[in-house]
């Protein structure tokens, strides 16, 4: 699993204020907006996916390795905090790949199927 590096920093790296309508992640901007109680460690979380997710999405024309980069970041990143909030959760003692979590049989029993 690759380094998700510190989650403190994503606050400096998202900017305040005014949402970035161009974004298609602006969701997450107002949803923190609105329901960020300080020291929330699911809010430093999704500030932190919001960040990467859009350093995808700002890449993806003039870097498209870069941007698949992020992606596979953010994705690496939303998986794990899933495992660290959910309490039904634990992780695979064997191997804890990004491939092996999503293929765990208990993360499966708990998405929804729509």
């Amino acid at each position: 699993m690759s380094d998700t590096g510190s989650l403190s920093s994503a606050s400096s790296k998202v900017p305040s204020g005014a949402l970035n309508t161009g974004s298609n992640f602006a969701f997450i901007e107002v949803a923190l907006s609105t329901q960020v109680v300080s020291g929330d460690a699911f809010a430093v979380a999704c500030t932190e996916l919001l960040a990467r997710a859009q350093n995808a999405e700002s890449n993806i024309k003039s870097d498209p390795r870069i941007a698949g980069f992020y992606a596979r970041n953010t994705l690496e990143l939303m998986v794990e905090t899933v495992f660290d909030i959910d309490k039904w959760l634990s992780r695979p003692r064997h191997d804890t790949t990004l491939m092996s979590l999503i293929h765990d049989s208990d993360f499966k029993k708990n998405l929804r199927h729509y």
